[in-house]
């Protein structure tokens, strides 16, 4: 496909994110194995139910485009969901495990929500009406999974760092009140 329209780019970076969510959640059962709090299990599971439901409102879009929107694969996911696979299958502390999946997860997210606002920017300027109504749902979905990775990884950072100690990570160390160089 060559890319000298935007509505190739658009065609493209939908084709890019329909790749993306399809593979993660294909991850995400393989993910969970790894997974020791009930409470990280139960944010997982949710958001593999709404990774499932963005992949239908994703084949609806493709529908509404009247384009194909599989065959491509997405190095970005893929290089995360990887990553996340991998550590679920480590062996060590099951509270610093799950803070690492869900810190990949994290950013997974975060990935997918800057996704969505890239392709709802072309869909607006294009005046794809209906596109533009099914991202903007998927673009709250993938921000309210943000905001819920965030909160529970924050709390299990909270958790998982001992009252006093310091931890170092790179070239700054955590303590209970905050970084320091």
């Amino acid at each position: 496909m060559a890319l000298q329209t935007l509505r190739a780019l658009f065609l493209q970076h939908l084709r890019l994110i329909y790749a993306g969510e399809h593979q993660l959640s294909k991850s995400l059962p393989k993910i969970l194995q790894g997974v020791a709090s009930q409470e990280v299990k139960s944010l997982v599971r949710d958001y593999q139910l709404q990774v499932e439901e963005r992949c239908e409102r994703l084949e609806e879009i493709s529908k509404i485009v009247t384009e194909n929107l599989g065959g491509e694969r997405c190095g970005v996911m893929e290089a995360f969901t990887r990553h996340a696979v991998a550590l679920s299958e480590l062996r060590g502390d099951e509270r610093v495990l799950d803070l690492a999946i869900m810190t990949t997860l994290r950013q997974v997210g975060h990935f997918e929500k800057s996704s969505y606002e890239l392709v709802r920017s072309f869909a607006d300027v294009l005046g794809e009406e209906e596109v533009l109504r099914a991202i903007d749902t998927m673009l709250s979905q993938t921000e309210e999974n943000e905001r819920a990775l965030i909160l529970l990884s924050e709390d299990m950072l909270d958790t998982t760092s001992h009252e006093g100690t310091a931890h170092e990570y790179g070239v700054f160390r955590v303590t209970p009140r905050g970084l320091a160089s």
